[in-house]
């Protein structure tokens, strides 16, 4: 499609970047007066599959070309990182102001720094306060979710109102929040919305999601009547959680224990914004464990979704130096399953089964945890308090997107206000109604976990490939003047095994003299330069190795040519 004729022109468009029709990833680009702002940038994480990939953020140079003056601003909800993951590498490529709350501030201000990213970009909004950048107007309203100053933002301009939720939920009992003001958002619906877009996360859940508060009993009957250990795991992000640990420790008179960078980080954020201490006498250093009674001890560690480098996974090998499990230990994860994690997860209760450590998941008692995000009942009260004109559901699989845009009948809305849509539909908003104006292509880059460079489809398609099927390196240095190699053609087998009879080295040997051979008869015949030299080279090994094991393995070819 031809979006320039769009942004030329005056009008209030919308494209999701991400988070339409699966998790992750959230991104939604607003366009008005053809200037461009992003709410939120987030990124995803991998598939198992992606071996040597830490994150899936979204390519956005292609699309941001169309604008002059790049990013507008960076309008944020919350500091998860499904929506602000990938802000250091698009904020990097097109800086621009950052409106976001202080906990969201103070995450991202982490993030920058150990990138060696500077932070004067960041400005911090209070809740409840409207910030005017150019032709928008944002309110930030603070909502209930699993980490604390979460917003939902009013978008207004001449031609638009939007209300975008981001994560929430409605909570009034939340600790780790103010409640969300319903008299405010009725006030908005009276005033009036063109457009609610709306978490879908939870969508499925039938009636009003259960409070954090509610955590708290289960919570105390776990750690009293442990004969050991507690340790207890959750996302190192919940501050809630964290906070409803030390306070049910503090009444049990326990000793708590916190081990894992992300959940320190959490907690100091707390104390840097005065949200909450934990009590010295409270806390004891994973090096003085070993002082106290095991039945007094509650370790809060990181590693609820077993990943390989968490806490509670080196725990669990024997490789933490202070901390150990032993038979009477309790494990409690606090904690949902991301889907995806299941494998490593049983595999980590298995171990610490073997180990004599009782577990307590939710599926032995589902009242350990509950989700930060909008049930059904919460999602039809947020449609009845704004009453909007179109409804978009987002943040979710298509299923997901479907269970919330079918909840518009139960608000007395037709169908025809509620929109399911895909990363890359171009939205307009105008003349009181929304329409589709076409689709965008959009690509994503593949974050490498060792050195946090943005990868190609492209590459890591090659990376998979290299796995699944072997490599072959091969290279050498041809000489015009001689007429022949001076050196090599060499190879280097990567994930390759020759069958039993057949001996590598002989394999290679005879393969490298029939390449010599095919090679000088193929120079005779054509002019080449080092890029034709090398394709050939690459067809030849390929078509060899195809006959002697059955499979193409992905063959890197690099020869030079002199003279």
């Amino acid at each position: 499609m031809n979006i320039d004729k769009f942004i030329q022109s005056k009008g209030f468009y919308l494209l999701p970047i991400g988070g339409c029709r699966e998790f992750g990833m959230n991104s939604t680009a607003i366009i008005y007066n053809s200037r461009l702002w992003l709410v939120d940038v987030g990124l995803m994480f991998p598939e198992p599959r992606q071996l040597g990939i830490s994150a899936q953020i979204p390519k956005i140079d292609d699309f941001v070309k169309h604008f002059p003056d790049g990013v507008e601003a960076y309008l944020i909800t919350h500091g998860h990182e499904d929506h602000i993951g990938a802000l250091p590498y698009i904020y990097r490529q097109f800086p621009a102001p950052i409106y976001c709350s202080p906990w969201t501030a103070a995450l991202i201000t982490r993030k920058f720094a150990a990138q060696g990213i500077s932070t004067k970009a960041l400005k911090i909004v209070k809740i409840g306060q409207t910030i005017k950048t150019k032709d928008l107007k944002v309110q930030y309203i603070g909502v209930n979710h699993s980490i604390p100053d979460a917003c939902s933002l009013f978008i207004t301009c001449p031609d638009a109102a939007v209300f975008h939720t981001g994560d929430f939920k409605i909570d009034p009992q939340c600790s780790a929040s103010a409640p969300i003001d319903r008299k405010l958002l009725q006030k908005i619906g009276d005033r009036g919305v063109d457009l609610l877009i709306a978490d879908s996360t939870n969508a499925h859940s039938k009636g009003p999601s259960p409070s954090e508060s509610s955590v708290v009993g289960p919570l105390t009957n776990h750690l009293q009547n442990a004969p050991g250990k507690v340790f207890i795991t959750t996302f190192a992000s919940h501050f809630g959680r964290l906070k409803t640990v030390a306070q049910v420790c503090a009444q049990l008179n326990k000793k708590l224990v916190i081990v894992g960078r992300g959940m320190q980080t959490t907690l100091e954020i707390a104390a840097e914004l005065g949200r909450f201490n934990i009590p010295k006498n409270l806390l004891v250093e994973d090096r003085q464990a070993h002082h106290y009674p095991a039945n007094k001890l509650v370790v809060l560690v990181s590693g609820s979704q077993a990943e390989s480098r968490a806490a509670l996974t080196r725990i669990v090998a024997g490789e933490h130096r202070f901390l150990k499990i032993q038979p009477d230990d309790r494990v409690v994860f606090s904690s949902r399953i991301i889907p995806g994690n299941e494998r490593a997860i049983f595999g980590l209760c298995d171990a610490l089964r073997q180990q004599g450590a009782s577990i307590v998941s939710t599926r032995d008692d589902p009242a350990i945890h509950v989700s930060g995000h909008a049930y059904e009942g919460d999602l039809i009260q947020m449609l009845s308090l704004l009453r909007p004109k179109f409804y978009l559901p987002v943040h979710g699989t298509y299923s997901h997107l479907e269970a919330n845009a079918m909840l518009s009948k139960l608000c007395n809305y037709t169908n025809k206000t509620t929109t399911v849509i895909s990363n890359g539909d171009f939205l307009a908003l105008r003349g009181g109604k929304i329409s589709c104006k076409g689709q965008l292509p959009l690509e994503q880059l593949y974050v490498d976990s060792e050195s946090s460079v943005p990868m190609s489809r492209e590459t890591l398609q090659q990376r998979l490939r290299i796995g699944e099927l072997g490599g072959v390196v091969l290279s050498g240095v041809y000489s015009r003047r001689h007429k022949r190699f001076i050196h090599g053609p060499d190879f280097a087998l990567q994930g390759l095994e020759f069958p039993g009879s057949l001996a590598t080295e002989v394999v290679l040997q005879k393969c490298q003299t029939q390449l010599q051979e095919q090679l000088k008869s193929w120079t005779k015949s054509r002019p080449f330069d080092a890029e034709t030299l090398s394709e050939q080279g690459r067809l030849l090994v390929s078509q060899f190795m195809y006959l002697a094991l059955r499979k193409k393995p992905v063959v890197i070819s690099k020869f030079y040519v002199l003279g």
